[in-house]
């Protein structure tokens, strides 16, 4: 509050700005976010308690090793669709150019995302028809 009528008394913007306008490393800012850190160390240590818990122990080791089985099945996921990806546009690259030329013709250059041009193209189209989401509709400008 002392230096708030500092830099009041100075005619300082910076005592009336706006929180998202402060500097990056405002006192007030890194109190804050340390005070964060230390809430989340502090109720993560809470979670060692419960390890001796005979109800809530066995609980936190099941869900421990099913949480690591879940990760590598996404890990497994995501590398058979970047191999998929890698695939396609292996396959397509050439035809890249014609593909866009006739996505431009045909849709008003608002379908270019279904085209195979790059590996990231490609591995977007892959996922999201992977999950049967449609393309999105055509926009009129």
């Amino acid at each position: 509050m002392v230096q708030v009528r500092d830099q009041l008394s100075r005619g300082e913007a910076y005592a009336t700005a706006r929180r998202s306008e402060w500097k990056s490393f405002d006192p007030q800012l890194i109190a804050e976010s340390l005070f964060a850190i230390a809430n989340i160390f502090s109720i993560l240590k809470l979670i060692h308690f419960c390890t001796i818990s005979s109800h809530l122990g066995p609980l936190q080791l099941t869900l421990g090793r099913m949480v690591n089985d879940v990760l590598r099945f996404l890990l497994l996921a995501l590398l058979v669709c970047f191999a998929f990806s890698c695939g396609v546009n292996q396959l397509y690259w050439y035809y890249s150019a014609e593909e866009i030329r006739v996505c431009e013709m045909q849709c008003n250059a608002t379908h270019i995302k279904d085209c195979f041009c790059d590996r990231t193209l490609a591995e977007y189209v892959i996922y999201r028809y992977t999950f049967q989401i449609p393309s999105p509709p055509p926009r009129k400008i």
